[in-house]
């Protein structure tokens, strides 16, 4: 029966090798070292990854307070044969138990490779909560799952069979969820705000009204514009609920407090809507906003209709 450990498949070096020149097997390099693309990776045409960039090798048996990483393969893994190497160690019977019909394997066992468990503290210090928190309010808001998905039994234990160690750390509360929700809304805002500020081009807007299942009116205002890459840009700047009255009057106020959210009051250039008479009214009244509050002088929407909704 064969009798393998880590160390057969540690590359012999001679005395004056240096660390570039030693190897590991691959399942054994993963199973103590994490690998990141600090720069993250470059994509060629067809969306595979074209250079790895810049890569760090961080150890995770390390304890927290005294982390080693590198960006060299040999140095790590000279890292783990100088600090680790009873992780290069197994049991002598990491074979397969011999078979009638095969006879005895030479393979070592898929568990060999993975003899020391991870400590919690090094598996909680590789769990990045900012990612799975930006995870989490994905999930939530782009299926409509309910805020109280979080309480999910189901949602945790798929967490935690991933990382077992983090279980204190999960997004448990619906209050929470909400708070992240509203956090990330505000930080895309900001960061739609910005981009509309740098265009190249005028700001072109386009409304629809409609009424939702539960009887809110809601404007939606939308916007399309070329950056300063000069590509094509559109976005959904805004969705208020238009209350008591859905006359052009009130739309053209709740269109003003858009345009005056996100600075971009002399950059107006076309505005595109159906054929509702209510909108000639809106048009009217937001060009008078216009000129009243921001000095906009003499300026009129243009108005393309647009028939067949």
């Amino acid at each position: 029966m064969s009798s393998q450990t880590f160390s057969d498949f540690v590359t012999p070096s001679p005395a004056n090798a240096t660390p570039d020149s030693q190897y590991l097997e691959p399942p054994i390099f993963d199973a103590i070292f994490r690998t990141t693309h600090p720069s993250g990776l470059s994509l060629g045409p067809s969306g595979k990854r074209k250079t790895s960039g810049r890569v760090i090798y961080g150890c995770l048996h390390c304890p927290p307070e005294s982390p080693w990483s590198n960006g060299k393969r040999g140095n790590a893994i000279y890292h783990a044969k100088r600090k680790h190497s009873d992780l290069l160690q197994t049991d002598a019977n990491t074979t397969e138990q011999d078979s009638e019909v095969t006879g005895p394997s030479k393979q070592p066992r898929m568990d060999a490779f993975f003899h020391h468990r991870p400590s919690d503290a090094s598996l909680r210090r590789i769990f990045d909560r900012q990612k799975y928190i930006e995870s989490v309010v994905a999930l939530l808001t782009r299926h409509r799952l309910p805020f109280s998905a979080v309480k999910w039994d189901a949602l945790q234990d798929i967490v935690l069979a991933c990382n077992p160690a983090i279980k204190d750390l999960l997004l448990t509360s619906r209050d929470a969820a909400m708070r992240h929700i509203t956090a990330s809304f505000d930080l895309y805002r900001s960061q739609l705000k910005a981009k509309l500020q740098a265009a190249v081009s005028k700001i072109h807007f386009s409304t629809d009204l409609w009424t939702s299942p539960h009887r809110h009116g809601i404007l939606a205002v939308c916007a399309r514009w070329v950056d300063s890459g000069y590509r094509l840009k559109r976005a959904l700047l805004s969705m208020p609920e238009c209350r008591y009255s859905h006359s052009g009057e009130r739309q053209a106020a709740l269109m003003a407090e858009t345009i005056e959210f996100y600075g971009v009051a002399s950059q107006i250039g076309y505005y595109t809507g159906d054929n509702a008479s209510s909108n000639d009214t809106c048009l009217t009244h937001l060009s008078q906003i216009l000129r009243d509050k921001y000095g906009v002088g003499g300026m009129l929407l243009g108005q393309e209709r647009q028939h067949g909704n």
